[in-house]
């Protein structure tokens, strides 16, 4: 029943050739109307008649075999058939005394194969439900989709409902009450004050609206810088006076109350560190800021001096430089190991103009930094970042009145050390002495560091 059906019309005068419509290569049912007879055709010309069994007194069929297909001179066309007997014979195909009825067969709209003969077509395509949906409807065949959102922070697919876990608002700082993505609002008005330095421990219990609530908390100071949690003292080194903003970490529409527990777990960050010093501060500011450390013993080290690498690496975090890139670079100087902790930092410091080294072609390494070249680090630091690096005319004058020591300043240092005193990085070892030969202390490079950012020096 799958094989094509092709009748002839017209005229039953059994001298005239059949007329079949046929196709290379594939099997055909032919029905022979009543009293007709089957020509033989061999050549183009040559008519012999039918056996005796091909003669049809009343309709027969036959499954036909198409091996070939002629064109003839006179523009005709003849399909080359054998019989069972691997005779060969011919039928005529002649549009105008037949018609045909032939439709090729697929599995479903989606099939661009024919089952019976392998002609091809072209189809409109899948269907789905909708732009989210992954099997077709007709065939089943299955696609990878992707839904769609408003925004990062949009839960639900606008297509088909999909939900999802989004991202968190995004905000420009602790201080922004808008979100940047959908437009959410929050209430940013959350902020702390101490009124003694230490370390605290804050608790919080926050009642909001939609999502999920909050998974966690930042402290940012005034300066919208984030304070860095101590793990060693389970708690936030803050300092005493200042306003620190509370940012809120998770997925909430807004927040409607905060209540507050905020207890001070310890006086200071470290053991050798006095709450009462005159450095306590700023050693609290530089620990939090992620600027300087302590040692592995715990300890701050506060009359230490500090070696010339340890300062670039401090700097380096000030900066907030990735160093992952400067860790492969050559070092301009041989007595840089390759892999060592301050090997990328001196690699930056070299490359932005920070440090030149010595005239040996050494960098220093072990070596303390002294005061002055210290300043001259910072002051080279200003002048990378475009920050202001200028000082007054009479500002040498001024300098060499107040400080006796002041002749003693190497030739390099002496434009960092007047922009350093009239900038407020530093005031002088003692009212009347810089001691630029000096060594530096830790608690002095926390002092110096914590100047910086209570004057805006490098804004």
């Amino acid at each position: 029943s799958d094989l094509k059906t092709f009748t002839t019309l017209g005229s039953q005068n059994p001298s005239q050739p059949l007329a079949v419509s046929s196709r290379v290569n594939c099997n055909f049912k032919v029905t022979i109307p009543a009293n007709y007879r089957v020509s033989l055709y061999f050549g183009e010309t040559d008519t012999v008649p039918a056996p005796d069994n091909f003669y049809a007194p009343k309709e027969n069929s036959w499954i036909l075999n198409c091996v070939q297909k002629l064109i003839m001179s006179d523009g005709s066309i003849r399909y080359k058939f054998n019989t069972v007997s691997n005779e060969t014979f011919y039928f005529i195909y002649d549009t105008s005394r037949m018609s045909v009825t032939q439709s090729h067969k697929y599995d479903n709209a989606c099939d661009k194969t024919c089952n019976l003969c392998g002609a091809t077509r072209t189809v409109s395509g899948h269907v789905y439900t909708n732009s989210c949906d992954k099997t077709c409807n007709v065939c089943g065949a299955t696609r990878t989709i992707t839904h769609s959102y408003s925004n990062n922070c949009d839960d639900t697919c606008n297509v088909c409902g999909a939900t999802r876990t989004p991202s968190d608002h995004v905000y420009d700082n602790s201080s922004d009450n808008t979100c940047n993505e959908c437009g959410a609002t929050r209430n940013t008005n959350w902020q702390i004050r101490v009124n003694e330095t230490g370390v605290y421990d804050i608790q919080y219990t926050v009642i909001t609206n939609g999502f999920n609530g909050i998974s966690t908390i930042g402290v940012f100071d005034s300066k919208n810088n984030e304070v860095l949690y101590n793990h060693a003292k389970k708690g936030w080194p803050l300092i005493a006076g200042q306003n620190y903003t509370i940012e809120f970490y998770g997925r909430y529409d807004s927040i409607v109350s905060v209540d507050w527990d905020i207890a001070k777990i310890s006086d200071t960050l470290f053991p050798d560190t006095s709450a009462s010093g005159w450095y306590n501060d700023a050693v609290t500011y530089a620990v939090g800021a992620g600027i300087m450390s302590g040692y592995s013993n715990g300890k701050f080290g506060t009359s230490d001096s500090i070696q010339r690498q340890d300062f670039l690496v401090m700097l380096a975090r000030l900066d907030g430089v990735n160093l992952t890139t400067y860790g492969a670079k050559e070092s301009a100087f041989n007595d840089v190991p390759e892999g060592s902790y301050f090997e990328a930092a001196v690699n930056w410091g070299v490359e932005k103009g920070i440090v030149t080294g010595y005239q040996n072609g050494k960098f220093g390494v072990g070596d303390k930094v002294t005061r002055e070249q210290l300043v001259t680090f910072l002051y080279r630091y200003a002048k990378y970042k475009g920050y202001d690096y200028s000082y007054t005319n009479n500002r040498e004058t001024v300098v060499s009145s107040q400080y006796k020591d002041f002749k003693n300043v190497s030739g390099f240092a002496k434009q960092p050390i007047l922009w350093a005193i009239e900038k407020g990085v530093i005031s002088g070892k003692t009212s009347t002495t810089i001691v630029p030969h000096g060594n530096a202390q830790r608690c002095e490079v926390a002092q110096i560091m914590y100047n910086i950012y209570l004057k805006n020096i490098f804004r």
